[in-house]
């Protein structure tokens, strides 16, 4: 991926999300390309297809010289090569999630996503691209909470019920329903498991909300602080070469007096010499 994002010219996040949303078709935030870039995460098969038809759109304005970026077309063989490759790997994701899912429905997330802030001497336009990342990335926490929650809740409904139909079964007493008895145990051992890694994964996204909050207050303090600081400068350099005007004003104006003083010292000096009738 990084390689056909390098045919390009190696264009920037902001870039291909631009490039993106002019084509018309689905819209790739910039935290969502950086981490399909990184390979932090799989991507859906849309978002794959659609960051794949704008990176070939990158390299072929690169190769013919122009500006335009017009992405590949959906079913051109560049891109269905992609598509192939994204299936056989879902494949592979699945079968791992078949034969880790008890393991997988208690483990804690070995990683949380974070976004590191432009260094101390940066300039407003780090800053504001900084901020703009840290929005996306709080809009993508907050769906991730939607769905996070709408799962626990039908999860909490789904454990209920199967609660109620073992008490029910259990009152029954019907040495024929054991078996029945036994998978609903095991199913609602397993949909325990998954409410205790909702609530964990909801904790903890609530955490990166926080944070993201701080870090946008933060930058936020600092582009004003900046703002500020330039205004200063701005209004310290006016009025140096305000008080720099008037005392050229003041010297010229004297050296202008002493000319007029001179000429006249000249003039009268003149009047002298022909009242005496001096040569």
């Amino acid at each position: 991926m990084e390689t056909l994002r390098g045919s390009g010219g190696k264009p920037s996040l902001r870039q291909i999300e631009a490039a993106a949303a002019a084509g018309g078709g689905e819209r790739l935030p910039a935290s969502t390309i950086s981490d399909l870039l990184s390979g932090r995460r799989l991507p859906t098969q849309e978002v794959l297809i659609r960051l794949v038809q704008v990176l070939h759109g990158f390299a072929d304005a690169q190769k013919a010289g122009r500006r335009e970026v017009i992405p590949a077309g959906r079913n051109e063989d560049r891109v269905q090569r992609w598509k192939d490759e994204w299936i056989r790997l879902d494949r592979l994701h699945a079968a791992d999630r078949r034969a880790s899912r008890t393991e997988s429905a208690t483990a804690p997330r070995s990683s949380r996503v974070r976004l590191s802030l432009p260094p101390g001497g940066a300039g407003l336009p780090e800053l504001d691209a900084a901020r703009d990342e840290l929005h996306d990335f709080r809009k993508e926490i907050t769906e991730r909470r939607r769905k996070a929650s709408i799962e626990l809740s039908a999860a909490f409904e789904r454990h209920l019920a199967v609660e109620a139909d073992i008490v029910r079964l259990r009152r029954e007493k019907a040495q024929d329903l054991q078996e029945k008895i036994t998978a609903l145990e095991d199913l609602r051992a397993e949909l325990g498991r998954r409410i205790t890694h909702l609530r964990q994964e909801l904790q903890e996204l609530q955490e990166d909300q926080l944070e993201i909050a701080e870090e946008e207050n933060e930058l936020f303090t600092r582009q004003v602080e900046l703002q500020f600081a330039w205004a200063r400068s701005e209004e310290r350099d006016r009025l140096a070469l305000a008080a720099a005007v008037a005392n050229e004003r003041v010297r010229h104006r004297a050296e202008l007096d002493l000319v007029k003083q001179r000429l006249a010292a000249a003039d009268e000096l003149i009047t002298r010499l022909r009242a005496t009738g001096a040569p």
